[in-house]
């Protein structure tokens, strides 16, 4: 797939993916697992199709490490995120605080072109949860609530 360059014209084909690129970038940039994808002739490269009836994960943890399975973590004491990885590139999780008092996430964060260890959520608006994505060497913050 990533020997062929498409165009604006070729918006919409959809191609099944046996085999991730081992070195995606380009077109194929989002091209890490095997699945449906598309070709978005606006932004120029193959997106992954998410089935909407597939459901996300949602559990506890007082404290420890998130799981790999994980997507939305209710947290009730201190945790770590997996360190983020090529073999993570893409993943998402919700963090939401569970608890009146304040805990802390911890993993290599990315923001404004700098790295920080470790993110606190307390329990007021914009500081109880947080939604991150792994960029494959760090997590980016793409929300907070």
């Amino acid at each position: 797939m990533s020997a062929k360059n498409y165009t604006a014209s070729q918006n919409g084909a959809i191609v099944f993916v046996t085999q991730e690129d081992i070195a995606p970038a380009g077109q194929t940039i989002d091209v890490t697992a095997s699945g449906y994808y598309y070709f978005d002739g606006n932004s120029g490269k193959w997106i992954k199709l998410i089935s909407a009836a597939a459901s996300q994960k949602i559990r506890t943890l007082s404290t420890g490490n998130v799981a790999d399975d994980d997507y939305t973590v209710l947290i009730s004491g201190d945790v770590t995120l997996p360190s983020a990885t090529s073999s993570n590139r893409g993943k998402v999780y919700q963090l939401i605080n569970d608890t009146a008092g304040n805990v802390t996430v911890n993993g290599l964060f990315r923001i404004n072109g700098g790295t920080f260890s470790n993110y606190g959520l307390n329990n007021s608006d914009l500081g109880r949860g947080i939604v991150v994505q792994s960029t494959g060497s760090a997590w980016v913050i793409t929300s907070r609530y």
